[in-house]
């Protein structure tokens, strides 16, 4: 969990990709807690369908939605202080769903200079590892897609 990319105090993790892939042990059910990502999902529970994405998944996501093949698809841009990183990711699936041929690198050049990018390259916080962004960064390391399953248990 994190607010405004601190770390909640309780949380196991913040919402650092290094911070987690040095961790000894997930568990398959986690309870997360984002400024931005995790109240966008809440704020969407009405959509048929929601996936949450990023470039780390953008293949499996186009994948999933042509699959799906839905009758239109709407992206909700998350990110704060512009959100350019979220917009990006929106831009170039929109493209990609228009059959365009899209180059990645100057989507992934907004990543990096969008405000959230910059701030892992200045800060001098620990909590701010300075190889998130890189794996930010890592196209398609992942074959899956993101569904948000609304589900709930007692």
């Amino acid at each position: 969990g994190e607010i405004e990319g601190v770390k909640i105090e309780g949380f196991h993790f913040g919402n650092s990709p290094a911070e987690i892939q040095m961790a000894k042990r997930l568990t398959p059910k986690m309870v997360m807690r984002t400024t931005s990502g995790t109240q966008g999902v809440v704020g969407c529970t009405h959509a048929e369908g929601i996936l949450v994405a990023s470039f780390v998944v953008a293949e499996a996501t186009f994948q999933h939605i042509l699959d799906k093949n839905p009758s239109h698809v709407t992206f909700i841009v998350t990110g704060r202080k512009n959100g350019d990183e979220d917009l990006a990711l929106a831009e170039y699936l929109q493209k990609r769903l228009e059959g365009r041929d899209v180059p990645l690198e100057p989507y992934l050049d907004r990543v990096s200079a969008s405000p959230g990018g910059i701030k892992y390259h200045r800060s001098e916080d620990p909590s701010f590892h300075q190889s998130d962004l890189e794996l930010a960064l890592q196209v398609n390391r992942f074959s899956f897609s993101m569904e948000v399953i609304n589900k709930v248990t007692t």
